[in-house]
């Protein structure tokens, strides 16, 4: 299974968790978390197979997890390698901002 799809059925059941996928050198997002990835970071937005994509590298993680715990936006690094098991979360329970941040970036 693509790891797009594998982002769809995810985001079904965290829809308010920004999923950020480990590919490679890389961490990858899908569709509204592209969106506050690149408003939040200064990134560039791609289609990847008819899906909005951010991409950014690895190296950057713990400063992408800081801003994002900072700005109390909940998220999911899942890597694909093992089974898209979830290796860190962060859950801001109703301070959330997932929903706010995803509007003010779609703009």
């Amino acid at each position: 299974m693509s790891v797009i799809k594998m982002a769809e059925q995810i985001k079904q059941i965290h829809p308010n968790y920004l999923l950020i996928f480990k590919v490679g050198a890389f961490c990858l997002t899908y569709g509204k978390d592209s969106y506050i990835m690149a408003a939040n970071f200064n990134y560039m937005l791609k289609i990847t197979s008819g899906v909005q994509s951010c991409g950014f590298s690895k190296k950057v993680l713990r400063k992408v997890m800081a801003t994002l715990e900072d700005r109390k936006i909940n998220y999911l690094i899942i890597e694909p390698r093992n089974d898209y098991d979830v290796e860190e979360k962060s859950d801001n329970k109703n301070l959330n901002t997932y929903e706010q941040e995803f509007k003010a970036s779609y703009k």
